[in-house]
Formats: structure tokens, C-alpha cells, sequence
């Protein structure tokens, strides 16, 4: 408990609560990295299952309650350019950095864990968790941190 009100006390004065729009993510995300939207065919069946589990178990579904039924993922991939070098570099056994959205939670998941906190930051938080502490709040503030620290 302590490390939460440190956390919230470190970082909320730094926070200017409101959502990003998919639109705005996706242009933040176009001009920072060289992207491609690509099928979701591109992920195994075993894959894009597990997301959808993910996703309804998500905080960011935590309000919505949505099923898999009402889901649109979206799926990018980073090219091979001198401006996604930082992402690329770690790659080790994948083939390429994916980043995968679904529409209506804001759920994201990337297989650069720094490129999916700097989303997650860019896509802002509501004003609602802002004002009430709420656990997204602190799933917010712990990507900032962790973001800050280096830990991905």
C-alpha cells in the first residue's frame, strides 16, 4: 500500500488527464517509428486466442466488461529502418516488432515492452481514474515509472 500512495504522490501532479483517440495514438505512433498495419493472419490462431483472453481479463476492460465477441484487434509491424533501430535491435528469436491494438479498450500489447509503455503513456488516462486514484491510475503510473527507470 505504501509504494502505491508514492507512487500516486510522485507522479500525479505530472499527469494532465484525457484519452488519446486511436486516430492520435496511431499518428503519435507514425511519426515516432516506420509502421505498416499487416493482416492478423500474420499471428498464429494460438496467438490471437490468448490476446483476446488477455484482453477481456485486462484493466483496461475492467469497466467495459466486453466479450472477445465485441473485439477489433489491429495489428502493426515496425519495418527494418534506421528510425525503429532502438526497437529492432532486441529482437532476438522474433521476426519482426508487432505492436497489436484492440479498438475498444485500448488494450495494447507489443513485443517491444518499451514500445508498449511509451503507448500506453501516449494514450493518456481518463479523468475520471485521474480524480479517484483508481487502479488504472496506478497501472498508468507504474508504465511511467518503469518507463523512467529503464525496466522493460
Amino acid at each position: 500500500m505504501k509504494q502505491r500512495y508514492e507512487f500516486i504522490r510522485n507522479y500525479k501532479s505530472q499527469i494532465i488527464p484525457g484519452f488519446k483517440s486511436f486516430e492520435e495514438t496511431l499518428k503519435w505512433l507514425s511519426e515516432k517509428v516506420d509502421i505498416i498495419e499487416i493482416p492478423l493472419s500474420s499471428f498464429t490462431n494460438f496467438f490471437l486466442e490468448s490476446q483476446k483472453f488477455n484482453a477481456i481479463n485486462a484493466i483496461t476492460n475492467n469497466n467495459l466488461h466486453l466479450s472477445s465477441e465485441d473485439f477489433e484487434f489491429i495489428a502493426y509491424k515496425l519495418l527494418s529502418t534506421s528510425k525503429n533501430e532502438a526497437y529492432n535491435e532486441k529482437l532476438e528469436d522474433e521476426k519482426f516488432v508487432y505492436i497489436l491494438f484492440e479498438l475498444r479498450t485500448r488494450y495494447v500489447i507489443s513485443n517491444s515492452a518499451k514500445l508498449q509503455l511509451e503507448i500506453v503513456i501516449q494514450q493518456g488516462i481518463g479523468q475520471y481514474d485521474y480524480e479517484n486514484n483508481t487502479e488504472y491510475l496506478l497501472y498508468y503510473i507504474s508504465c511511467i515509472d518503469r518507463l523512467k527507470n529503464k525496466e522493460y
